[in-house]
């Protein structure tokens, strides 16, 4: 479907080539009074923050990956491993939050199920980052991974502050 406002003709032309199109082209329904509810849902600052650091760090896991693999880089490759833990971290607390936040009743049961859905899948950005880095380093040093699931450092996140980290004159237009 296309969403209101947005015409075959624009998508074609943002596409740059012809996609397949179904002969009956419905627009996107508005959303439903409960789909603007939850959307408009008001987070505990607590789960916003630590969502919010999940999707700087995956963003950080999958950007360290792809120049990982553009500069042949085995150290940088190798250095996603802790960065992918700490990501994992997150998702622990971020899930226990939840569990904290729900048995308070400060977030509806729904918001909890797709909070936790987008936490596993930031979670996975960097399980494929990961990967990604994996691969470089076997490309450029023959290094095979051990995949016994031998025991990843803790990283202990109730020391880090959760506040995303100040942007800086030099970072301010990478985003």
């Amino acid at each position: 479907s296309l969403h209101p406002g947005v015409t075959l003709d624009r998508v074609r032309e943002t596409l740059g080539w012809e996609p397949k199109v179904a002969s009956a082209l419905a627009t996107t329904p508005p959303p439903t009074a409960e789909e603007l509810h939850l959307l408009r849902h008001d987070l505990d600052p607590k789960l916003r923050g630590i969502i919010n650091r999940m999707g700087e760090q995956a963003q950080a896991l999958y950007l360290a990956a792809i120049d990982a693999f553009v500069e042949n880089d085995a150290a940088k490759a190798a250095a996603l491993d802790d960065m992918d833990a700490y990501l994992d971290a997150l998702q622990k607390q971020f899930i226990e939050t939840i569990f904290e936040s729900q048995t308070a009743s400060t977030v509806d049961l729904q918001v909890a199920v797709q909070l936790a859905m987008v936490a596993r899948f930031y979670e996975r950005i960097g399980d494929h980052a990961v990967n990604i880095a994996e691969r470089v380093r076997f490309v450029v040093t023959g290094w095979v991974p051990d995949h016994k699931k031998a025991p990843r450092p803790k990283v202990d996140i109730s020391t880090l502050s959760l506040d995303p980290p100040a942007a800086s004159d030099e970072t301010a237009g990478d985003l």
